[in-house]
């Protein structure tokens, strides 16, 4: 039997939730769904919540690791063994809306030119910081289209359905966090069409405690290396414009001051953002205040957060 949409929830430790994740991936309304629950050595009963969900329903398949890689090992073992014509991925302490893999998948069906579909997301929900991305009305951009419009400021693997060619070659970085960022844009950058679909909802749930909200040098760092290796990429693309990478620039230096904060010390490529680009960034007073001080912006940030906690 041919399946339409391979779903890869790595799962580690996630009992409380993983029941609440798995029934909102049965109510997607997609004939020939797979849902491959990659149980990561987990420590609590996830891995049994696991075997007892594949006893009730035929459309989910366990794949029990022989010792616990981490995120991105686990999406690239879901990745090695997902057969779907499109693949998703979900972590197992989110859930999506009702029948938003039915609407998407059949905007990729009616599109085959659209390699990438990116759908809306609820970020932090559950928290007072919660907000809803909607990438767009289902209009088709170029990779350059959606760096114009800030796509990495929600380069997340789990709102896009791709088509399986697509990670032909392809996997998440192993031994480091923030691996989307690491790993979305370059992806994106090999397709000819991404769709911005306005269908559906995941919903990514604020939870203390996840490697998303603990920030700690490594997490840190990790985020600084990905912004960097981003903004020096990019300097190198065809038909990037210097605001694109003024706006790269100063999300990476908002990630360097995190790590000067926290005692870590990393020089930043230079950069001087012209005052009359400064204005009309997306963070102008964060711009002019890099358009004066380039490189040592950061520096003077965080030594003057720091002089104010005194």
């Amino acid at each position: 039997m041919s399946i339409k949409l391979s779903v890869i929830v790595p799962v580690y430790n996630m009992e409380d939730y993983l029941d609440t994740c798995v029934k909102s991936l049965l109510k997607q309304g997609v004939e020939d769904i797979e849902i491959i629950l990659v149980d990561d050595c987990s420590i609590d009963h996830s891995g049994v919540l696991c075997d007892e969900w594949a006893e009730k329903d035929s459309r989910i398949r366990v794949i029990h690791c022989a010792e616990n890689g981490g995120l991105s090992e686990a999406r690239n073992r879901g990745l090695a063994e997902a057969p779907g014509e499109y693949v998703t991925f979900v972590d197992s302490d989110d859930f999506v809306a009702e029948n938003t893999y039915q609407a998407n998948v059949a905007l990729l069906d009616a599109n085959r030119d659209v390699a990438v579909l990116e759908f809306p997301v609820n970020v932090d929900y559950g928290s007072i910081k919660a907000r809803e991305v909607v990438p767009g009305k289902n209009e088709k951009v170029s990779f350059v289209e959606w760096i114009e419009q800030k796509g990495y400021y929600h380069c997340y693997a789990w709102n896009k359905i791709y088509r399986r060619s697509v990670w032909q070659g392809q996997q998440f970085p192993k031994g480091k966090l923030m691996e989307d960022l690491f790993t979305i844009p370059y992806l994106l950058s090999s397709v000819d069409k991404i769709m911005l679909s306005d269908e559906g909802m995941y919903y990514y749930c604020s939870r203390e405690g996840t490697i998303s909200r603990s920030v700690n040098p490594r997490s840190a760092g990790d985020y600084l290396r990905a912004y960097v290796q981003l903004y020096e990429w990019l300097k190198e693309c065809k038909d990037m414009s210097e605001m694109v990478l003024d706006d790269v620039y100063l999300r990476m230096s908002n990630a360097h001051i995190i790590m000067l904060q926290l005692g870590e010390k990393r020089e930043l490529p230079r950069r001087r953002i012209p005052l009359n680009r400064a204005v009309k960034s997306a963070m102008p007073l964060k711009a002019v205040a890099c358009s004066m001080l380039g490189s040592n912006y950061s520096v003077f940030v965080a030594k003057l957060r720091k002089l104010l906690k005194k």
